[in-house]
């Protein structure tokens, strides 16, 4: 109780230096409570701290990846559409200079070479959509 820590501090003066001295602190029943009670704000202080600082590294983190993968995204919506105009290329090459002789020499003879029309691809006209969110734009 709190009379008995009074009792040996009167007893002994210099039982409180001692203590210290030895890292130890003294502490009555209501003053060890309100001691225990500080510890556990200041210890629920220092975690949400550290959970504050692992947020932020979390944040920084996942920040950097998104910026990677749409440095993928723009790379690869540019093969699609360097892609796309290679096909629109091969297509029109099919059309203006193979179909055509296909066609005049199958006109020639129907029998030899077959009945059925030879089916013309069709050009691509859509490419990849632009990615627009300013987060993702190339600085």
């Amino acid at each position: 109780s709190e009379s008995l820590l009074s009792a040996a501090l009167d007893a002994d003066p210099a039982l409180l230096e001692y203590a210290f001295k030895k890292n130890v602190a003294l502490a009555s029943p209501v003053s060890l409570f309100s001691v225990l009670k500080t510890i556990n704000y200041i210890w629920r202080q220092n975690a949400d701290e550290s959970s504050v600082r692992n947020m932020i590294r979390l944040g920084k983190e996942l920040y950097e990846r998104v910026g990677k993968i749409a440095e993928h995204a723009d790379k690869l919506g540019r093969s699609i559409t360097n892609t796309v105009k290679d096909y629109n290329v091969f297509v029109s090459s099919l059309e203006t200079r193979v179909l055509v002789t296909a066609r005049k020499l199958n006109d020639l003879d129907e029998n030899q070479l077959g009945t059925e029309e030879i089916a013309t691809p069709t050009p691509i006209e859509a490419g990849p959509t632009s990615i627009t969110a300013n987060e993702l734009q190339k600085d």
